[in-house]
């Protein structure tokens, strides 16, 4: 099954069908999002120019998070770190609550590969059904400025 999140971030979005409870599937999530509605001049990173998946209504912006890491932002005041950062920003809820997954292999720099498929930032997790259809979601405290979307497919 394939998925795409919802526009804005912060929403979940639900699978259409329930992962069995103690089965294993691999849930690959490609693409990344913008947490901001506007970029400064300087920018921290290298952000995409946007996102593989654009959001409704929205013009394109620069995009710097993916399931993995923070690899790019604005930068308003002071200096850039301009090391990517890992986050939690992404996460599911199998059953038992909300939790960041870690991408299989435990990466340890943004994944920058385009595969055949020429997808953005693609990331495998290996995940344990627990009886529903699992929710995804993208943290953000302000998601009304955000863009881009994640496709998300389960294969079990």
């Amino acid at each position: 099954m394939t998925m795409v999140s919802p526009p804005g971030c912060g929403d979940a979005v639900t699978a259409p069908t329930a992962m069995t409870s103690g089965a294993t599937y691999s849930v690959t999530v490609i693409g990344a999002v913008s947490s901001w509605g506007t970029w400064a001049y300087r920018l921290c990173g290298k952000p995409e120019p946007s996102s593989q998946f654009a959001s409704p209504g929205i013009a394109p912006r620069p995009a710097g998070d993916d399931a993995q890491f923070r690899f790019a932002k604005p930068l308003y005041v002071g200096k850039c770190n301009r090391k990517p950062v890992k986050t939690s920003y992404f996460q599911v809820n199998l059953g038992s609550g909300w939790f960041h997954p870690i991408a299989n292999g435990d990466p340890s720099k943004p994944s920058s590969d385009r595969n055949p498929g020429n997808n953005q930032r693609p990331y495998v997790f290996t995940m344990v059904g627990e009886g529903i259809a699992p929710q995804f979601r993208f943290i953000d405290y302000h998601p009304s400025d955000n863009s881009g979307m994640f496709q998300i497919t389960i294969a079990g």
